[in-house]
């Protein structure tokens, strides 16, 4: 399911929360209900039944990190670029190295 939403929709390979709203609403639009206030609700007796949105963004790391479906924004690109750098480098791991 997550990797139809991010062949299918450029804008959930940038952005977690716009990847689960819109495998919420591909997939399990049947489990959401009309709320007055905020448009569209789950309501909670379907909550184990879907797919929590942590393992949704993690689903779309690993897609990423194998090269599919990688982010266009240039921005989001670069923020994710320095937050893997800062990772490696607080882990000890060289940067040098990753760019031979």
């Amino acid at each position: 399911m997550v990797r139809i939403c991010l062949r299918d929709d450029e804008r959930c390979r940038n952005n977690d929360e716009e990847l689960f709203c819109y495998l919420l609403m591909r997939f399990y639009r049947n489990s959401l209900v009309e709320s007055r206030a905020d448009g569209l609700a789950i309501p909670l007796r379907y909550l184990k039944y879907l797919p929590a949105e942590t393992d949704v963004a993690r689903w779309r790391q690993k897609f990423q990190a194998s090269g599919e479906f990688l982010a266009t924004d240039p921005e989001v690109i670069k923020k994710r670029q320095q937050k893997e750098e800062k990772f490696r480098s607080e882990l000890g791991y060289n940067p040098e190295l990753r760019k031979v």
